[in-house]
């Protein structure tokens, strides 16, 4: 007796679980298709770019008069004082640094779209004859990562990559 897998979609509260019912299979989720990729970039995107700018460059000036003011001043327990200022701010300034770049690079360089039509397929290339991969639903929140004629290479939350119809995405 030949075997088929079908594989259903599941919501629920925080993500979408792919489901399979496989002959003999438990029936417990095998992968998650949700909103929470990019796990070392996910602090930057939540931030409001202004205060992170303002934040940055107000302690960025900062650190720099103190690196001055302790440059001039006499050795002695005022310049050890500054000093002692001085090394948690730079490394917070440190901080704000990497989360500043890494939205910058986020709002330059990572796009996304969402799934517009109510099902669209999935496939291996960019043709129409390539091989179907899944078939994703309307709502689902893909990287785009380039433009191939009429298709546009994707990435899924869950690492799957592949090709869609440009017609079915809207771009956010």
């Amino acid at each position: 007796m030949k075997s088929t897998r079908r594989v259903t979609a599941t919501p629920y509260p925080t993500c979408m679980f792919l489901k399979s019912d496989h002959a003999g299979s438990n029936s417990r989720p095998i992968d998650c298709v949700g909103q929470n990729s990019d796990l070392l970039l996910s602090p930057a995107r939540g931030l409001s770019p202004g205060w992170l700018n303002w934040s940055f460059l107000g302690l960025y000036v900062l650190v720099f008069a103190l690196l001055v003011g302790q440059r001039l001043l006499a050795r002695g327990p005022v310049r050890r004082l500054v000093f002692g200022i001085n090394v948690p701010l730079l490394c917070v300034m440190i901080v704000l640094g990497v989360l500043f770049f890494s939205r910058t690079y986020v709002l330059e360089r990572v796009h996304h779209s969402v799934v517009v039509s109510h099902t669209a397929v999935l496939r291996e290339g960019p043709e129409r004859t390539a091989k179907v991969l899944l078939e994703v639903h309307a709502g689902l929140k893909v990287r785009v990562l380039n433009q191939v004629g009429e298709h546009v290479r994707v990435r899924l939350a869950n690492g799957v990559e592949g090709f869609l119809l440009d017609r079915r995405l809207g771009r956010i």
